[in-house]
Order: C-alpha cells, then structure tokens, then sequence
C-alpha cells in the first residue's frame, strides 16, 4: 500500500512538474503610436489591440476622438510587420517639439513588457523597423482623415 501511496505522489509530481512552454498562453499586446508637435499645433495618438482601436486628437482649436472595432486584417499585417526584438533594440528619444517641430512616437506592449520610442522622420536609428512604422502610419492617417 506505501508502495501504491509513493507512486502515486511520484507520478503526481513529475506531471506537475512538466513545462509546456506556455504555448496555450495568450499573448497580449497593445500598440500605440502618435504625433505631438511644437507651437501648440496638437497631438494625436492611436491605441490597437487585437479588438479594439480607439483614435484622439487634441489642439487649440478642436478635440476629436473616435473609436473602431480593429480591421482583422490590418492586425494581422501590422503584427507580420512587427519584429519584437528589433524594435525593443531602437533606442531614440528626439525632441523636435522643443524647437517646434513634431516627433513621432510609439510604444508597444507584449505580456506586460513595454517599449517605447520618440523620432522623427529622419531618425535613422528606425530603419531596421521601417515596415512597422510604415504600418502604423498608414493606420493613423486612417484615422486623421475621418
């Protein structure tokens, strides 16, 4: 009987103790991206998830919001576009709106971990993930001409 009892608790463990690498694990992310500009000439941002996209825009003169149920297929290309490793490896943080120009920034959020950047259009450092940011712009000018 102490035999059967042990074995059990054994095999109990042992299939405890089993790592399935987490594969039915969902993977959460949330993408924002956005415009700020000098001189008090606005901001905008943009949020998407995998349901959900919800657009802001500020300025002197207006405030503008509008929110959409995310394009299945514009997800799906935006994420086939983003490499995660680059884009955590891009480190710039411009200020063109200090001297009244505009910076671009994004910010990505996978399972809790963020990363965010601040450039402008001739920021060479985001080159290697030029075909996200040109992903992310197209889905923002979307949304500035509605």
């Amino acid at each position: 009987m102490r035999i059967l009892l042990s074995l059990t608790i054994l095999l109990c463990l042992v299939g405890m103790s089993c790592d399935d690498d987490d594969d039915d694990e969902p993977i959460d992310i949330v993408i924002k991206t956005g415009q700020e500009c000098g001189w008090g000439a606005g901001r905008d941002s943009l949020t998407i998830t995998k349901l959900n996209s919800s657009y802001a825009f500020q300025s002197r003169i207006e405030d503008k919001k509008r929110n959409a149920n995310t394009n299945p297929k514009d997800w799906n290309e935006l994420l086939a576009t983003l490499d995660w490793d680059e884009f955590n490896k891009v480190q710039v943080n411009t200020c063109a709106m200090c001297a009244d120009g505009c910076d671009t920034w994004i910010s990505v959020e996978k399972n809790r971990e963020t990363h965010r950047i601040r450039f402008t259009e001739s920021s060479t450092e985001i080159e290697p993930i030029r075909p996200f940011v040109d992903k992310l712009d197209s889905l923002i000018e979307a949304f500035r001409k509605n």
